[in-house]
């Protein structure tokens, strides 16, 4: 049996605990078989106990590790348990310490290994408790020897257990990898000892030195040796090999030396470097004997001392060395007590009187009970098993549950008296008690058996869906891989489509961006509006605008934009108006493709016309405002009479001859209008009414005119219309071939240039011009201006009114005078 501390301490609870306790290995993670068994402790509680310290170092761990052959019984590994606490914890209660103990047997043979796991501290204080302080080696070498020789278990420090090769960690590694269901890679170190081993077997080698000369000629350096060491030098790769074991030792030899021979007898009992005095013994019940009290003698000074030191630092009490050393040693221990047979074993030897069975025993109490109060146990023969028997485990065992009668019961102070009735009775209550507990142990056995093999078949499922889902999931990325490359591989192939394709895009759509384009400025929408029933109204168009009517009742308009569109708005629907493709659109139910497929036939290819057609150019393109003029104009009514004129003495009948018909217009509101125009057609109006005089939004002055007529040989200009009118109707006679222009006040320059054409065109016609403006200082600066421009050979008379600033002043004070002449004609009658 080895003792053995873990250097660790560092960390979560969770680290050892699990590490002890899980069913997979944490290195292979293969199932641990058989599975490990919690035999003391909660692990629970005490990884709650780690987690809850604020120290550094939170824990001890740690293993009571047996060889194959000590094959300990249940009720030793209990027992060494017991002697393990009591030991390592001198001095401190039961209930202040906390610790974890569970059993391995997965590592081959049925071999055991005591797991164990405590918190580094003492529940009643809190302070810090460390069982396993720097040199606890010594403090555990002299258990660890006292049990292996009181219980004939392998020790450690046997010579006759030394190996003739020490593998080191590489046995570790290969260990793993066995447990793993690996092949373990060849060991030059195990190589190089079996040719040393064979030629040991042949007689050829008989010490170390021969041992050299074998490796040297094999053509191997020796470039160091040690004590219990020799290191090889493979020059071919320069690898260094150190080989440790029996057979490398200096002193190593088949013929022993006589000190070498006495080796085993000097071993150190304690190891804490107390020796034994030299000298050839051989192992003999007295010699066990003697060295187990000296031993017993160790450890009770390792634990009082360890003992006084924790009651001074936590309180408690003294060990429990019976407990240490088991309860079935029989010693003298102050201050407690031993059972009857035993005390006269230790006094009598060999010559002791054998106790009659059918009594009771008085027994020491348990540890957890008082040490003052005692029971008796009432002993049934055991059949103890075979410690040798590997397979001990795996057999059915007894269960032996004591009961108790107290000490004080009147019948033992009488000998003989009641007491075989009662230990009738007695029997009879064990026998049925040990049957129901045996019974309950074996379906608890049983339960467990099958927990864990439910527990392993839902492990092994597990693992087996986790390794599935590995596996797709493997394949799944192998999958998406492929996919992406795929992927890659289509984009690049698809990359010069994908360009030709937009780039035809990008044509198709140029394309017919262009179609739409030529349907807007190459078709005469007038010509087309006639192919679709409109009627092209020659006296109401011009050069920029054309006026066209329909049967149903629909009138339209139609000009052309600054950028070459045809564009039309319609007199009776505001919302209607835009281009020839609105015009189409606004008229039928055809979509953009019906409209593309009935304007092709339009481009550059003659069409048949209506019988009514009018060849016409396309209007001349013109501004958005003077559009919007038109529009505006298409609002307006000609008037025969309006109310404003007849204030200002104008008769309805000169709004009615031909001179001057449809020359004055109404707006929706009421207003007299007066259209201006230039060679392009109209250019705005001036709007006319009570205390009211204003010109159209947008609009630009040119001039106004009357008819004009064949035989027209006077020009009559004027400031306004109402002066042209009223110079009309105060002359009417004398005026029969006049026409008259006028300007709407002040002229512009472009107006200057209108007024010049219409001077040389009746100087071409051989006729005269009147100017006939406002007799004001603003009417005769221009009419000295118009005499200047007006051809040098033309005749030119300037008329003023003889009353009055302009003419329609003189027209009401001539209908005023006739009037009152009237009144006055009357009342001389």
């Amino acid at each position: 049996m080895l003792v053995k501390f873990f250097a660790r301490g560092v960390g979560k609870g969770s680290g050892p605990v699990q590490y002890i306790t899980r069913l997979d290995s944490p290195n292979t993670g293969k199932l641990r078989e058989p599975a490990p068994e919690i035999i003391r402790g909660n692990p629970e509680l005490t990884q709650q106990l780690i987690d809850g310290l604020d120290f550094k170092y939170k824990y001890n761990s740690g293993v009571l590790s047996f060889a194959t052959e000590d094959a300990p019984t249940e009720k030793q590994q209990q027992a060494i348990i017991d002697s393990f606490e009591e030991h390592a914890f001198a001095g401190i209660n039961q209930d202040a310490y906390n610790i974890l103990w569970v059993r391995h047997t997965h590592t081959g043979n049925d071999r055991v290994e005591l797991h164990f796991v405590t918190p580094k501290v003492e529940l009643n204080t809190g302070k810090s408790l460390n069982i396993a302080p720097p040199g606890w080696h010594g403090y555990f070498k002299s258990w660890q020897t006292y049990w292996n020789i009181k219980e004939d278990w392998a020790r450690p420090d046997d010579l006759t257990r030394q190996r003739i090769y020490s593998p080191g960690y590489q046995a570790l590694i290969d260990a793993e990898r066995q447990r793993a269901g690996l092949v373990a890679a060849p060991d030059p170190k195990k190589q190089l000892t079996e040719y040393i081993t064979q030629r040991i077997e042949t007689g050829l080698v008989t010490n170390r030195e021969q041992i050299i000369t074998s490796f040297t000629e094999l053509g191997l350096e020796i470039p160091r040796q040690g004590e219990n060491y020799i290191t090889v030098l493979n020059p071919e790769d320069n690898q260094r090999y150190r080989l440790k074991g029996g057979i490398y030792e200096a002193s190593w030899g088949l013929i022993r030396q006589p000190e070498k021979e006495n080796r085993s007898r000097e071993q150190t009992l304690f190891g804490d470097g107390r020796t034994r005095t030299p000298g050839i013994e051989t192992t003999t019940e007295s010699t066990k004997e003697r060295d187990l009290n000296q031993l017993q003698t160790r450890i009770r000074e390792l634990a009082e001392a360890r003992a006084s030191y924790h009651i001074s630092r936590y309180g408690g009490q003294q060990p429990n060395l019976q407990k240490i050393l088991g309860q079935t040693m029989d010693m003298d221990i102050p201050n407690s007590r031993e059972s009857l047979s035993g005390y006269l074993r230790r006094e009598l030897g060999n010559d002791r009187i054998l106790i009659n069975t059918d009594y009771p025993e008085l027994v020491p109490t348990r540890p957890d009970q008082s040490r003052n109060q005692t029971t008796t146990r009432d002993f049934e023969p055991v059949r103890e098993p075979n410690p040798g028997d590997k397979n001990q485990r795996n057999q059915q065992r007894d269960i032996y549950h004591p009961t108790r009668i107290p000490t004080t019961d009147p019948r033992l102070d009488v000998p003989g008296s009641t007491l075989p009735e009662t230990r009738v009775d007695h029997e009879r209550t064990r026998e049925s008690t040990e049957t129901i507990l045996s019974h309950l142990s074996q379906g608890i056995q049983r339960t467990n058996i099958e927990s864990v093999q439910q527990i392993r078949t839902g492990y092994e499922a597990v693992r087996e869906a986790e390794q599935a889902a590995t596996a797709t999931s493997q394949r799944l990325e192998q999958t998406s891989y492929e996919l992406e490359t795929a992927n890659q591989q289509l984009n690049q192939l698809h990359r010069p489509i994908h360009r030709d394709l937009e780039r035809i895009r990008r044509t198709l759509e140029h394309q017919r961006i262009e179609e739409l384009e030529r349907f807007k400025t190459e078709i005469n929408l007038v010509e087309y509006a006639q192919s679709q029933g409109y009627q092209y109204i020659t006296k109401q168009s011009s050069r920029n605008s054309a006026v066209l009517a329909h049967d149903n009742g629909d009138k339209i308009v139609i000009a052309t934009d600054t950028n070459g569109h045809g564009i039309y708005f319609s007199i009776r629907d505001e919302a209607d108006n835009g281009t020839i493709i609105d015009f189409l659109q606004n008229r039928s139910n055809l979509n953009l493709g019906g409209v593309r497929k009935e304007l092709r036939t339009w481009i550059n290819q003659p069409q048949s016309q209506p019988s009514r057609f009018i060849s016409v150019d396309k209007p001349q393109s013109i501004s958005r405002d003077r559009l919007e003029i038109i529009k505006a104009a298409s609002l307006l009514r000609v008037t025969k009479s309006h109310p404003y004129l007849e204030k200002r003495g104008i008769e309805p009948a000169i709004l009615t001859c031909d001179r001057f018909y449809k020359t004055v217009a109404i707006d929706p509101r009421g207003n007299a209008i007066f259209p201006h125009y230039d060679p392009d057609g109209l250019t705005g109006f001036t709007v006319k009414n009570d205390n009211f005089t204003g010109f159209s939004k947008g609009g630009t002055k040119a001039l106004w005119r009357s008819n004009q007529q064949e035989g027209d040989r006077r020009l009559v200009i004027t400031e306004s219309a109402i002066d042209a009118l009223s110079y009309h109707q105060l002359k009417s006679n004398e005026n029969t071939n006049t026409r008259y222009i006028a300007t709407g006040g002040t002229i512009s320059t472009a107006q200057l240039e209108l007024i010049k054409t219409a001077m040389v065109e009746m100087a071409r016609l051989g006729g005269e011009i009147v100017i006939a403006t406002d007799n004001d200082e603003v009417g005769n600066k221009l009419a000295k201006t118009l005499i200047q421009e007006a051809p040098s050979a033309q005749k030119v008379e300037r008329h003023v009114p003889e009353l009055g600033k302009d003419w329609n002043e003189l027209l009401q004070q001539e209908q005023q005078r006739e009037l009152t002449q009237q009144r006055s004609i009357g009342w001389e009658l």
